[in-house]
């Protein structure tokens, strides 16, 4: 993940703090939006450099997180998508198909490995993309 970051979108301000600590003190490059607004146009101005979109289901804002990804994989579809929500057990019901789906709470290692993951797959599209 040496020039790509995560795109992390939560309204609660702890969650996306606590997830942007975690991943940075892995490494991992993050940027941070409180909605899926607010993720379309940090995805437009810097869309190229998101290799995971690490989303909440319910947001404020009248755009849910199943709903920026499903723009996200029609307009970026390099984009690895991982969607999280405390009100599903196994994923709902209509999730695009480059999304995996994480139950909260979670556990620190579950968020690192699942983009860990997320990120070995966008990197293996893009040097399959370079090859081409």
């Amino acid at each position: 993940m040496r020039d790509s970051a995560v795109l992390i979108v939560d309204d609660e301000p702890l969650i996306r703090e606590t997830v942007s600590e975690l991943l940075s003190s892995a490494g991992i490059s993050t940027l941070e939006a409180t909605n899926g607004l607010e993720a379309l146009e940090l995805l437009n101005k810097k869309g190229h450099a998101v290799a995971v979109l690490l989303t909440d289901i319910r947001m404020p804002g009248g755009m849910s997180g199943i709903d920026l990804a499903r723009i996200a994989q029609r307009t970026w579809p390099w984009i690895r998508v991982i969607v999280m929500s405390g009100y599903y057990e196994s994923g709902p019901d209509g999730l695009p198909g480059n999304a995996r789906f994480i139950s909260k709470p979670w556990q620190p290692q579950e968020i690192i490995n699942n983009v860990l993951r997320a990120a070995s797959e966008f990197a293996a599209v893009q040097t399959s993309a370079a090859l081409h």
